[in-house]
């Protein structure tokens, strides 16, 4: 899928398409991780990381990309939980450019996500957002995403 988005007040017009993940990505996604995530791994740790997703059939990468540089991506998995029947699809990372947010990257990115879910028989799509994170949060509950409750995480 290709698109356009405007940048700037003069309308500059950046094409970019979603595809799945090359090597050649693994700078810009680290870069994305670090700084609008906001969590730190390193550019080897990631490599390893995206290549054992990369090769799990429960798990897709999508890459919106200009040429070479990455505009953003989603890491999707899908899994079985007790709470919802059948699969549920998780949206486990997602990121965009910050100079391209509200562009339409990452909505392109939920239908990416709500598509597979229905490829492999998911009633819902899942994901975590940050309390702080409030144009996301509008971003999530403008495309008809529920906020259910608190996420915990401990590092053990």
């Amino acid at each position: 899928m290709i698109r356009e988005i405007y940048l700037g007040e003069r309308e500059f017009v950046l094409k970019y398409v979603i595809r799945g993940l090359r090597h050649s990505d693994i700078d810009g996604i680290c870069r994305l991780v670090n700084w609008e995530v906001g969590s730190f791994v390193s550019r080897t740790d990631l490599a390893e990381r995206l290549k054992t997703i990369d090769s799990d059939e429960n798990y897709r990468i999508y890459v919106a990309g200009c040429g070479e540089r990455v505009l953003g991506f989603v890491v999707l998995q899908k899994g079985i939980t007790l709470e919802y029947p059948g699969r549920v699809v998780r949206v486990v990372s997602m990121s965009v450019d910050v100079g391209c947010q509200n562009k339409g990257i990452g909505a392109d990115f939920l239908e990416l996500a709500e598509k597979f879910a229905g490829e492999k028989g998911a009633g819902v799509v899942a994901l975590n957002c940050g309390f702080a994170r409030y144009g996301a949060n509008a971003f999530y509950e403008k495309r008809g995403y529920t906020k259910l409750g608190y996420n915990f995480y401990k590092r053990v």
